[in-house]
């Protein structure tokens, strides 16, 4: 399995996609968690694709918005640190990992800019507002 194929997305409303590959092939996203030692890579799998598809729909239909994104950066935040930790590898597969550590981060900026367009006012498309008030 190649780590493009990893627990990451490639940007918070193709989540859901991710999300679907991950619900119905779980063992392959395992296999890539077992490999880095993470413990219960099966059941880690499985809750970062349910919160994978929780953040995408709640993107997707603006619904708690804010909250979707939020979660989203966290998650591939987390993914980032424990499936492509590159400063633990060397030669090609460094190269590889921190290209992938890299897209992960730039999704995760993507998400908090995003987070904070949602959370701090704009009512545009969003069925429900921001699930909790930001505002100072």
């Amino acid at each position: 399995m190649s780590s493009s194929s990893s627990l990451g997305s490639r940007s918070p409303c193709c989540s859901l996609a991710r999300a679907l590959a991950i619900l119905t092939k779980p063992d392959d996203t395992a296999a890539v968690a077992q490999a880095r030692g993470l413990p219960s890579p099966r059941l880690g799998a499985q809750i970062s694709g349910v919160a994978l598809l929780a953040g995408g729909i709640g993107v997707v239909l603006g619904v708690w918005t804010d909250l979707a994104l939020l979660g989203i950066a966290v998650l591939v935040m987390l993914i980032a640190v424990t499936i492509h930790p590159f400063w633990t590898d060397t030669g090609d597969k460094q190269q590889t990992e921190m290209a992938m550590f890299m897209k992960n981060m730039a999704i995760v900026g993507a998400a908090i800019t995003l987070f904070a367009f949602f959370a701090y006012g704009y009512d545009g498309w969003q069925l429900v507002g921001p699930a909790l008030d930001w505002t100072p």
